[in-house]
């Protein structure tokens, strides 16, 4: 696995499609490029890593292209700060990074176009995560409530 660039990663677990290709290419001219990581995708190691370099706050934000992208999310929020969310859309993206100030994206990078993985990438570079009071409060009487 290897790191390049940027203060924001995106993690690609398979091998990633021309157009993912092309479109992380062309982010990498962008005035916030990201540090690409790609991995073999035979297991999770790039999960941990991601996770730690987020929680060093080495990172302010994560978007993995993995078509387990479900399972990962729920695999992630299980670390402390970790506000993960599994995408489809463009949509999924804004609001997940909006409205709970989510960290960590997920989507699968398997029908999407070039637009979408383009744009995809541009909401991520232009992103600050915060997580929102209201958000930042459940999540803490929900660790208060946590049954570990």
């Amino acid at each position: 696995m290897s790191v390049t660039r940027g203060d924001w990663l995106v993690v690609v677990t398979d091998k990633p499609t021309p157009l993912l290709s092309a479109a992380l290419t062309a982010a990498q001219r962008d005035a916030s490029p990201p540090r690409v990581l790609v991995s073999d995708g035979s297991g999770w190691d790039w999960l941990s890593e991601a996770i730690g370099r987020l929680t060093r706050m080495e990172l302010r934000l994560v978007l993995v292209f993995d078509t387990r992208s479900l399972l990962g999310a729920c695999l992630a929020n299980k670390a402390p700060a970790i506000r993960a969310a599994a995408v489809v859309t463009l949509d999924d993206a804004r609001r997940a990074l909006q409205d709970m100030g989510a960290n960590f994206l997920l989507t699968d990078q398997r029908g999407k176009t070039w637009f979408e993985l383009r744009q995809l990438l541009r909401i991520c570079a232009e992103a600050s995560p915060h997580c929102p009071d209201k958000v930042a409060k459940m999540l803490g009487e929900l660790e208060r409530h946590a049954h570990r």
